[in-house]
């Protein structure tokens, strides 16, 4: 016991350089199984200083002093002639070397992007005040100095955006050029939000991954800017009548289909109002006035004459309102709670001979008209639509009939 305390007295402590934070240390069975390969075959990876601190192998150090082994160090120095900064060296040595996930990997090749744009710049400056040297304000350009200057250009633009800073860092560190962009933009706005915060950091321990936390950022940022622009659409996602999703198909819909979709109790769902956006705009404002089924507004929209497609539409509509009075008539007779009179029936009556009078008008007009303005497949597709209004008429007058016969008699 007392050798032990020996040994930890002589034992040399070291701080952690800032650039070794950037990746994460060890944990649970890792860092024991680390503990247990030292034990056994000792420190065969020296930890590396810089300025005295150590910027790889912090959890070796942790081991050995875990262990009470004195710690194996190298002192890294850096050079000149490749310009690697210390951050570079670091992340170099472990990115291969790490099980890292790909949110860690992003989170480290962000600290490269930083460092990149920085150097970047320096350079953009630098080129700069070379390019002041070689010609001075006024004066004339001689062929030399255009061939110089053209190539001082062509560096800055090598240099210049983020996009190839991106495109630089990312082969580093393993990942996508498009990943580094999510990142970042995860990272900014978890800044200031808290589950998004909470969720980079379940992804950088492989939970979920990078794009369904961008997912959950692009969402927020699209309702943001929907409390601006289309504040009756936010909350209609707020109240649940549509989606996150549906509402980005919602906002391309004309005006008054989109107001028909998003308001409370709304009879058109999203996937049918993209089919009627397809449609003539008469069609459109009809389904959107509830004029018109949407699957009425389809077939009508096959008659290309305008006119003809208003009339067809009186005509449902009609049919729509005779079907309602049907309809409240028979739960009326059938529970019980309202008594038919003689007036009552006469009146229902006197409806239901107008309508038939007004079907026959219009399907006559409509008839003529045929005649000689279409061709013949659309003539039959039109009689079609008219033979099948007036069977279902007939099949509304005939259980209207039975009920009006047998009260009279």
């Amino acid at each position: 016991m007392g050798r032990r305390k020996k040994v930890l007295s002589k034992a040399k402590t070291y701080l952690f350089h800032e650039v070794s934070s950037y990746l994460p240390l060890l944990e649970g069975e890792d860092f024991d199984a680390l503990v247990e390969d030292i034990k056994q075959f000792g420190q065969i990876e020296p930890a590396i200083l810089f300025e005295g601190r150590i910027i790889d192998g912090r959890n070796r150090y942790r081991a050995c002093k875990k262990l009470s082994i004195t710690l194996k160090t190298r002192e890294w120095k850096p050079s000149g002639a490749t310009g690697i900064t210390p951050l570079q060296f670091v992340i170099s040595e472990n990115i291969m070397r790490r099980h890292l996930t790909i949110a860690q990997r992003s989170e480290v090749g962000l600290l490269l992007l930083e460092e990149e744009e920085k150097l970047a710049k320096e350079r953009k400056v630098k080129i700069g005040e070379e390019m002041g040297k070689v010609i001075g304000k006024g004066q004339k350009i001689e062929k030399g100095q255009a061939e110089t200057l053209t190539k001082k250009i062509d560096e800055i633009k090598e240099v210049m955006g983020e996009g190839r800073a991106r495109d630089k860092v990312a082969p580093k560190v393993k990942v996508g050029s498009a990943t580094l962009a999510k990142a970042k933009k995860i990272k900014e706005i978890a800044k200031e939000d808290k589950k998004i915060a909470e969720d980079w950091e379940k992804a950088k321990k492989g939970y979920i991954g990078v794009d369904a936390v961008y997912k959950k950022v692009q969402e927020k940022e699209f309702i943001k800017d929907l409390e601006v622009k289309e504040p009756e659409v936010k909350k209609a996602i707020e109240e649940k009548r549509i989606t996150y999703k549906e509402a980005k198909e919602v906002i391309a819909l004309p005006k008054e289909l989109k107001n028909a979709v998003i308001k409370p109790e709304s009879k058109i769902t999203v996937k049918e109002a993209k089919e009627v956006a397809k449609l003539p705009e008469d069609m459109i404002r009809g389904v959107a006035r509830e004029d018109i089924s949407v699957d009425d507004a389809k077939t009508v929209a096959e008659i290309q004459k305008p006119e003809l497609r208003e009339e067809a539409v009186k005509v449902l509509k009609k049919q729509k309102e005779q079907q309602k009075l049907t309809k409240d008539y028979m739960v009326d007779v059938g529970t019980g709670k309202k008594k038919p009179e003689i007036k009552t029936i006469d009146l229902d009556m006197k409806i239901i001979n107008q309508f038939t009078q007004i079907y026959k008008q219009v399907i006559m007009k409509m008839t003529v008209r045929l005649a000689d303005s279409y061709p013949e497949q659309t003539k039959v597709r039109l009689l079609k639509i008219m033979k099948e209004i007036l069977i279902h008429l007939q099949k509304e007058l005939k259980i209207k009939g039975d009920i009006i016969t047998a009260k009279k008699n």
